[in-house]
């Protein structure tokens, strides 16, 4: 059981937390959340591979394909020319580590999508985030060396937020939905994220909504419901 603590613990958090904020320093924030974007398909590929989700079909496909699109248009296709300077090695590493980075949580997705069938949500949950800070809490002392910081009472608190809130649980809710929905599924979280960005960026700071934002926005809901139909009518048939 530890064993798949720490499997998964490492492939949801450890690697591809470490990963992502490698290759942020390195890329554009909106290529980034592009390149993030592909997490969905490997989802697919790695979920048919291994037979996680026996069910997929070509609506599947292409509702990945239809959410990733949505994703573009909200980013913008000029984000795309950051792909251009591969040439630039700091550049082409931190594309890689989103890269890897995405497939670290479409493996952790498809994973965690097993091991909910045999162990309850809770203790799956608990045991992934503290097998996780097991390994990454002296790799943090070691290469992070905190005492030498000095945040504020506010960031501290944020950090705590993210940590309990965003991240522990962020875990408990997204395996209970590996569970419910299966991986595929799941995974479009990553499209629905700038998609809710839009929306409390207009509710709560009154910012304005272009015709791009709502197409990409259409197109993402477009993605989910392809996806969700086709689950529902696999069960309304069992």
């Amino acid at each position: 059981m530890w064993r798949q603590f720490f499997v998964l613990g490492l492939l949801g958090n450890g690697i591809p937390f470490s990963l992502v904020g490698f290759g942020q320093e390195r890329i554009d924030s909106s290529l980034a959340a592009i390149l993030i974007g592909t997490m969905p398909i490997f989802t697919v590929l790695l979920a048919r591979g291994f037979k996680v989700e026996r069910h997929l079909s070509t609506r599947h496909f292409l509702g990945v394909a239809i959410g990733f699109a949505g994703l573009v248009v909200l980013m913008g296709p000029e984000a795309l020319g950051g792909l251009s300077d591969i040439r630039n090695l700091s550049v082409l590493i931190g594309q890689l580590a989103i890269v890897g980075g995405a497939f670290s949580y479409a493996a952790n997705a498809v994973y965690g999508r097993v091991l909910t069938e045999n162990m309850p949500i809770s203790l799956l949950a608990a045991g992934n985030m503290l097998a996780c800070a097991i390994v990454m809490l002296p790799l943090t002392l070691i290469v992070e060396q905190p005492w030498t910081l000095d945040p504020s009472w506010g960031a501290v608190g944020w950090a705590v937020w993210l940590g309990v809130g965003s991240t522990a649980f962020g875990v408990w809710v997204y395996l209970r939905l590996l569970l419910s929905a299966g991986p595929t599924f799941a995974a479009l979280i990553n499209y629905m994220i700038p998609g809710l960005g839009i929306v409390v960026g207009t509710l709560w700071l009154g910012e304005l909504v272009s015709l791009r934002e709502l197409l990409a926005l259409a197109l993402i809901l477009v993605a989910m419901a392809l996806i969700r139909a086709r689950a529902a009518a696999g069960k309304i048939a069992a």
